[in-house]
């Protein structure tokens, strides 16, 4: 038997078994109300959910309309929505704001701020921060930690926003709030020619559209809340999920349009929504799950995602959000489970490749990530601790105060805070009217040893820098660091050819040492606000870290003591220092690697360095900026075997796959078509690896810098290949680079490229590898950034990169006359006899006269005798691992 619908079509097909018409169903059970929508799933009810529960009416209108795709004619009506009738409130309307008066988009925007919130959302942001364009009513929002915050989401808006349209915003209306009246905001709009409105005071109605706009979606929230039974934290993320529906809903003004309509004059489908706050099943890919595991995972749909196709799922019990499209939805249950305790304390938000945090962008539309996370240079944290996250350690005061080891973090705040004082930081001051107030951070870190016992608590007050004002609370902000190619040409030239003693210096709390130039102020740390002082906040007079040109002002200090205490800065590099022909130091922020012909001169220079500043002597030289040195049986190595195990901790869930290469010859790789979005540690993996390879594992750094191309949409394919280096590295972690084998002090260089190597582009691939006496001190692999026409041109550009990093080698090893070392020509070698006699001025035609001129920087070069240009056959190049798969 067959069975249709009224429009004809198949509905069910029931077979004859035993004379007897069988239907097999599976019984649902009812668990609430929510559940009759299961009876029609295009009735108007579901839709009304699937929209937020926004106007009955206008949904009925616009499925009629030829605006949307995937609304179908909606029939039927409901009297009440139990939801709305307890969420939303009956109120007076704002009067004349729904007529439009503008003629194009961005002719006027109207803006305004709700909050603060009763509780902080999963990214510590208490007020949201509303956009709204009048021509075609399509709103931003932005969520916000502090009101000030709102000057820099404006200026992002107008940007992006501009560049989108190719039009100017001319007006913007407000109310008088302090954050929109400060004077650099106005100083701003002024500069930009755009025109101020302002509200009267105690007159809200005047910017009826920001204030009624702000009060549609908190309704909408309410109803979302009380219906799905969420945690109050989760407001941020359904106030964005209100904003994605409402730019989606007719607007009354907007004669049946919606607002993404008329923004941009195109219709959109709506066939993808579903019931916020319903139940998802997301599925588990095979590679992340035994085959006794459920291959889903329940969750709830809290809105849909923000730069990707697919929607956002909430799971109750890791309290995590993550991005993704593989999933099944049951429209017919909402909210959590009842034996789940819900505490808004403990979720915080993941992106769509990891367990770690997102960094708070705030883009258009975004939502605010984990709280307190945001961007800083944090320079106490060693490079191995910066790419790699210790899960363990607080991310927060509060966090700290819940561990079993609270006393610990509260010893190490009060010496973080003693040293503060001691330093003499900040002054108390009244809070400023009209200032920019930054806000701070507790940063927390654990030093140990080399065997991995923890040696120390540490904390750091660390200022919230990304809130600074260009112009105003900050200028200039590059600050120099030693090159760590020149701290293994060093190390090779004075340690295991002349003998030299290298220890290891580092100066506590560094920046604190450096005077600002500016005003900036903050705010009080928590846990630590000074009695009677609630509405008072610190003055910095030191370079805190977080700032913007806190790097700077600390360089520019140590420069100036070290030159005052008779040290001189060799011309060639800004971190190279010289004290009395026979001491030289190396500097890397706060570290410093220090090496003297003998024990005196040590002593001598470390004391002078002990004036000045409060200096940890770590002794000889065994772990410098993530890298380990030792010496073992009268040779001096070099390697990274601790980090390699510590990745291997935090990886260590990656599948296996055996290789004894990085990457198998042959392979060709693309970029990712599907758009997929894989819930896998990719970009962090490829950082760690990074790394890695820049350090001391040349063997693996065609195969990472190839890779990373595709951080923003890596597919499956990329992961395995990423994972397949991964396991190479934990497989030859006893790899090390011995740097005692050098016998002259001359530089050797090797050159290769692989001509329109990627498949993607057809652009070539450059690669060098540098030699002092037999000691590979710098290697390098980069895609050229122009489209070779030949191999010789592809082998002429590769060596013009290997020919500057030698000259600059060159010119650091020949401007430390003390070291009186010999002369000897440097050598480069290539594997191309056209390249090579191109450089050597021996051939030009049709084929060679488009070469840009940037490159005759080798023939010069040549020219001047600085290298001497030989050839080498491919099988016996060095640099070959540099441009393709092992």
């Amino acid at each position: 038997m067959i069975i249709r619908t009224p429009r004809n079509r198949l509905f069910l097909t029931v077979p004859l078994i035993d004379k007897f018409y069988v239907i097999k169903a599976n019984v649902i059970k009812m668990q609430n109300d929510s559940a009759a929508y299961i009876s029609d799933k295009d009735g108007i009810e579901l839709w009304h959910a699937r929209f937020g529960h926004l106007n009955m009416q206008g949904l009925k209108d616009f499925s009629k309309s030829n605006n949307v795709y995937g609304l179908e004619n909606l029939k039927g009506n409901v009297d009440k929505c139990d939801t709305c009738c307890l969420t939303k409130s009956s109120r007076a309307s704002f009067p004349n704001i729904d007529k439009i008066r503008t003629q194009h988009v961005l002719e006027l925007v109207h803006m305004d701020i709700w909050g603060p919130a009763p509780v902080k959302s999963l990214g510590g942001a208490e007020y949201f921060y509303s956009i709204i364009d009048d021509y075609s009513r399509y709103a931003v929002v932005y969520f916000l930690k502090h009101k000030n915050e709102a000057f820099e989401c404006f200026k992002a808006y107008k940007q992006a926003m501009e560049r989108l349209t190719n039009r100017k915003i001319k007006r913007v209306r407000s109310d008088n709030g302090t954050e929109f009246s400060a004077d650099y905001f106005e100083q701003y709009l002024i500069n930009e020619g755009i025109k101020i409105e302002r509200t009267n005071t105690y007159s809200p109605e005047m910017n009826g559209v920001a204030e009624r706009y702000n009060r549609t979606i908190i309704e909408g929230v309410r109803a979302l809340l009380h219906e799905s039974k969420l945690p109050k934290t989760l407001w941020a993320e359904l106030v964005n999920t209100q904003n994605y529906l409402r730019n989606r809903f007719p607007h009354k003004s907007l004669k049946g349009k919606a607002p993404l309509n008329v923004w941009s004059d195109k219709k959109f489908s709506v066939r993808h929504f579903k019931r916020i706050g319903c139940v998802a099943y997301v599925f588990i890919p095979k590679r992340y799950r035994n085959k006794l595991e459920p291959n889903a995972q329940k969750g709830i749909m809290m809105g849909y995602a923000l730069n990707t196709l697919g929607y956002r799922i909430f799971f109750t019990q890791s309290g995590k959000i993550t991005e993704t499209k593989h999933i099944k939805f049951n429209e017919s249950i909402l909210g959590v489970d009842s034996n789940v305790q819900m505490k808004d304390n403990k979720f915080r938000m993941i992106d769509s490749f990891s367990d770690f945090e997102l960094s708070n962008d705030n883009k258009l539309n975004a939502i605010e990530t984990q709280s307190d996370d945001f961007s800083t240079d944090i320079e106490d944290i060693s490079d191995s601790e910066a790419h790699l996250v210790d899960i363990k350690i607080p991310n927060n005061f509060k966090e700290s105060q819940m561990v079993p080891e609270r006393e610990n973090w509260c010893n190490a705040l009060k010496e973080e805070l003693e040293i503060l004082k001691v330093r003499d930081v900040y002054e108390i001051v009244p809070r400023p009217k009209n200032k920019n107030v930054l806000g701070n951070k507790w940063v927390y870190t654990l030093k140990k040893d080399v065997t991995g016992k923890i040696k120390r608590y540490r904390a750091r007050l660390v200022a919230q820098g990304f809130r600074q004002i260009e112009g105003i609370d900050y200028f200039d902000i590059f600050s120099p660091v030693i090159n760590f190619t020149l701290v293994r040409l060093f190390i090779v030239i004075l340690v295991t050819m002349k003998g030299w003693l290298c220890n290891h210096l580092d100066i506590k709390s560094a920046y604190l040492y450096a005077p600002l130039n500016e005003d900036i102020f903050m705010e009080q740390p928590s846990g630590f606000v000074i009695d009677n002082e609630y509405n008072s906040v610190f003055k910095l007079k030191k370079a805190l870290y977080g700032l913007k040109q806190a790097g700077r002002e600390w360089y520019s200090e140590l420069n100036n003591s070290l030159i005052e205490l008779g040290f001189q800065k060799l011309l060639t590099s800004n971190c190279i220092y010289v004290y009395k022909s026979f001491v030289l130091l190396l500097v890397y922020v706060d570290d410093i690697a220090i090496f003297a012909c003998n024990e005196q001169y040590m002593n001598e220079a470390i004391g002078l360095i002990k004036s000045k500043f409060d200096v940890k002597d770590l002794g000889k030289l065994s772990k410098f900026l993530g890298v380990e040195f030792e010496m073992r049986n009268g040779n001096f190595i070099m390697h990274q075997k601790s980090y390699i195990n510590k990745m291997r901790n935090i990886f260590g869930n990656i599948p296996n796959c055996k290789s004894l290469v990085p990457l198998s010859p042959g392979i060709a790789i693309y970029d990712n078509k599907e758009h997929d979005v894989l819930n896998v540690p990719y970009r962090n993996l490829i950082g760690s690896l990074s790394f890695l390879a820049s350090r001391t594992r040349p063997d693996i750094i065609f195969a990472v810098n190839f890779l990373s191309q595709f951080n923003n949409n890596p597919s499956i394919t990329h992961w395995n290949l990423i994972c397949q280096v991964f396991h190479y590295v934990l497989n030859t972690s006893n790899y090390e680079i011995d740097l005692s084998k050098s016998e002259i002090f001359a530089l050797t260089a090797y050159t290769d490229a692989s001509w329109a190597a990627d498949k993607m582009d057809r652009k070539s691939i450059s690669g060098y590898v540098i030699f002092l006496g037999d000691v590979p001190v710098s290697w390098s692999t980069s895609k050229q950034k122009c489209t070779a026409l030949s191999s010789m041109e592809a082998e002429y550009i590769a060596l013009s990169e290997a020919v500057k990093e030698i000259v600059w080698l060159n010119r650091i090893m020949n401007s430390c006359l003390f070291l009186e070392l010999p002369v000897i020509k440097s050598k480069i070698f290539c594997d191309n006899q056209s390249a090579i006699c191109y450089s050597k001025n021996l051939m030009e035609n049709q084929r060679t006269k488009h070469i840009d001129t940037r490159y005759f920087f080798v023939k010069e070069k040549l020219n001047a005798e600085e290298f001497d240009l030989l050839y080498v056959s491919g099988k016996k190049n060095v640099a070959d691992i540099m441009t393709k798969a092992l």
